[in-house]
């Protein structure tokens, strides 16, 4: 009996934090210091880096600013 009240318990807990994932994640989010912990994290990972740093620093490829300047001749 008691086993089960604690597996109904984790369940509705479960639910609850799935119901309100972005609640609460804006609420520990909002901690700067908790903000700063999760960024330095995230960018720790190579694939989440290289796609972000991909994405805002975009540098054209040496065949492309090979055509370029051709094109200026």
């Amino acid at each position: 009996m008691r086993q089960t009240i604690a597996i109904l318990l984790m369940a509705l807990m479960a639910g609850c934090m799935f119901k309100y994932r972005y609640r609460i994640v804006n609420l520990i989010l909002r901690q700067p210091l908790l903000r700063r912990m999760a960024i330095v994290t995230v960018l720790r990972l190579p694939f989440i880096r290289r796609r972000i740093m991909g994405t805002l620093f975009s540098f054209p490829d040496a065949s492309q600013t090979n055509n370029i300047d051709k094109h200026k001749l």
